[in-house]
């Protein structure tokens, strides 16, 4: 089972900030979880089309348009007051971070109330341990 979110009127607003637009950062979303009911993800993983080395301690696999670092094995998660207000590497990280506190919950209430609807209460899907 796969949800997908991408808030248009919001995507259309950050695409009027020039930081945002020049590194092409699109605020999408998605979560996947296997579709029989019961069965169980060994390792969750963070995606960004394709797999990051990052596990995760969710029942699902996450989907995003993460700012992912060039090794394509970690995301930008530095937010030191280091980094200049428009360096690459701040707007990076705080997008990410965005990503986490915005976009991810959004998609994953969205995803646990469909999966209610599809197939009953299945605690198992919610991201706690």
């Amino acid at each position: 089972m796969v949800g997908n979110v991408l808030t248009a009127h919001e995507y259309m607003a950050e695409q009027t900030d020039g930081d945002l637009k020049n590194h092409k950062l699109i605020p999408w979303v998605g979560i996947a979880a296997p579709s029989e009911p019961g069965t169980k993800i060994d390792s969750s993983r963070l995606f960004c089309f394709l797999p990051i080395g990052i596990k995760l301690p969710f029942p699902v696999h996450i989907n995003g348009h993460f700012a992912v670092k060039q090794s394509r094995r970690e995301i930008w998660a530095d937010q030191d007051d280091v980094f200049a207000r428009h360096a690459a590497a701040y707007i990076k990280s705080v997008w990410n971070f965005h990503l986490f506190e915005t976009h991810i919950p959004e998609v994953y209430a969205k995803f646990l109330t469909s999966l209610g609807l599809a197939r009953g209460a299945n605690y198992d899907m919610w991201p706690i341990s």
